[in-house]
């Protein structure tokens, strides 16, 4: 019964009555799943690309609702909808109608969920009518034609685009409504827009900040959500740190991060993860509450909400101001949990958290106690080097008390370090090497040291081409004749020579450490000679 339908849809001159009867029959039968790939099969849409453009309210009505109905079918979404169909649709978008500029943006949308079409509907001209139903005064419309941007958005060859045809202003204002849903589609084509670096100081100067940052607050948590996935995009960039804080975003953001909801506290905690890497925002973030939130994020069963936690304590932790309140939220207890993480970046943060609270001498007991120090010991073990580079600058820090110092070694922490200053990366032998001074400086380690082979360790590295390195090696061996048990075995390892050369130097530290060593060792006749 097709055929004659659409002969009757090709009728000239016009014969609205017929047209309408042949676009209602159409849409009836298009509302059927088991018709809509039979439909384009038989050729429907010659007659329906005709009836698109017949000025007639009626008839473009349920001709939109055949192409909505046909274009939901996910068998006719890849390759069939070709240029004329879609110019149709365009044509239809620009309806004043409610019903047919709701149904053509939904038929846009369900096509632009397909990579290719994406970009396909963008060359042919779909964002002139789909940004004017930015200002539709029908909700329906609004909402569909925001869904519409969110998906054209998603290839990202399209997002300067959409920015440069004008859709931000539409967009930003939508983020107003008073309708949660349009609110959503409209902060979901933001999140997508912004992921291109051009477009987040744009979204910025058009004032887009303030009604994301109200809408963190909103009663819908899908709208919510997206706000926090738009701003955590937008906080990729620097001035936007600081326009995010200086707009009063800190506190809707932890309040977020802090809430029961999974999806809504992961993107605002990720977010004030990267407020947290601008310099300006560390005091204010731990002033307004910000560490509980990002304490908690440890915990998360999310790898990259875990290391968003890591990242945001190692920044904040780049503040000497914010040490003290760290400890007193407990964050030690979330660094050993990511510490032990299977996954290196967790691991990298976590350490490079527990070196700077142990360099600050308020908080280093705190840093070593509750694992702290056990876990930098596991993790100068660490197959990643750099894992292994920061373990060895957390282990010299917490090896400033002396107390600490023994417990390095009764927990196993010299055979890492020795390990460390073996390898044949020079910034590993520094960083190891200033770890075990600081264990040297107590003479309750030297037995322990001398029988692990140390002496030997640092004759080699005393030679070394690079002049740091030999230096370090030197203190060591002058630290170790602090203790007269040990004079003979320096002596014979040839320790007097590097010992000289350090008495040389411009340094005068190190002049009065290399000459007291040699004159303990100048008590041996063996080493006079």
């Amino acid at each position: 019964g097709l055929g004659p339908l659409f002969e009757c849809s090709l009728v000239d001159p016009l014969d609205y009555d017929l047209l309408m009867q042949c676009a209602g029959s159409l849409g009836n039968l298009a509302e059927n799943a088991s018709n809509q790939v039979q439909l384009v099969r038989d050729g429907a849409f010659r007659p329906l690309c005709r009836l698109a453009f017949v000025e007639h309210e009626a008839i473009q009505q349920d001709t939109c609702r055949a192409f909505c109905s046909i274009s939901a079918n996910p068998e006719n979404q890849v390759g069939v909808f070709g240029p004329d169909e879609m110019r149709a649709l365009f044509h239809l978008a620009e309806s004043v109608e409610e019903n047919c500029g709701r149904d053509a943006v939904i038929a846009l949308g369900n096509l632009a969920v397909i990579t290719k079409n994406q970009t396909n509907l963008v060359k042919l001209g779909i964002l002139g009518p789909i940004v004017a139903l930015l200002d539709s005064p029908f909700r329906s419309c609004q909402m569909y034609a925001a869904r519409v941007l969110y998906r054209l958005a998603a290839h990202t060859d399209n997002q300067p685009k959409i920015v440069d045809a004008g859709a931000l202003a539409g967009l930003i204002r939508l983020c107003r409504s008073p309708d949660l849903e349009v609110q959503r589609f409209a902060a979901m084509a933001m999140c997508n827009i912004c992921t291109h670096e051009d477009n987040k100081p744009k979204i910025v100067k058009m004032h887009g900040l303030p009604p994301l940052l109200d809408m963190l607050d909103s009663e819908s948590e899908l709208v919510r959500r997206y706000a926090a996935m738009t701003l955590c995009n937008l906080t990729n960039e620097k001035a936007n740190q600081e326009h995010v804080v200086k707009q009063g975003g800190l506190a809707p953001l932890i309040r977020l991060a802090g809430s029961n909801e999974p999806d809504c506290a992961r993107y605002a905690g990720m977010c004030l993860c990267n407020l947290a890497a601008n310099r300006q925002n560390r005091v204010p973030i731990v002033k307004a509450g910000g560490l509980r939130p990002l304490v908690e994020m440890a915990k998360s069963t999310r790898l990259e909400v875990q290391r968003a936690s890591g990242l945001s304590l190692y920044n904040i932790s780049c503040a000497v101001t914010n040490q003290i309140a760290m400890v007193r939220a407990n964050v030690l207890l979330s660094l050993v949990t990511l510490c032990e993480s299977p996954d290196v970046d967790c691991c990298r943060y976590a350490i490079m958290t527990l070196s700077n609270l142990a360099a600050n001498h308020e908080t280093r007991n705190d840093a070593t106690r509750g694992g702290g120090l056990q876990a930098a010991i596991m993790l100068a073990r660490n197959e990643d080097l750099d894992v292994r580079r920061y373990a060895s600058i957390c282990l010299c820090n917490m090896a400033n008390n002396p107390t600490t110092q023994v417990q390095v070694v009764v927990h196993g922490g010299l055979p890492p370090l020795m390990d460390l200053a073996t390898s044949n990366d020079v910034d590993s032998q520094r960083h190891s090497l200033m770890a075990l001074a600081n264990l040297v400086a107590n003479e309750s380690n030297h037995q322990a040291m001398v029988s692990k082979g140390l002496v030997k360790v640092l004759m080699k590295l005393s030679q070394s081409p690079d002049p740091d390195v030999r230096e370090y090696a030197t203190f060591n061996l002058a630290n170790l004749a602090s203790n007269p048990d040990h004079l003979n075995a320096i002596g014979k390892a040839g320790g007097i020579v590097p010992l000289i050369a350090l008495a040389k130097s411009n340094n005068i530290h190190s002049q009065c450490l290399a000459l007291a060593a040699l004159r303990r060792l100048a008590t041996f006749a063996e080493n006079r000679a």
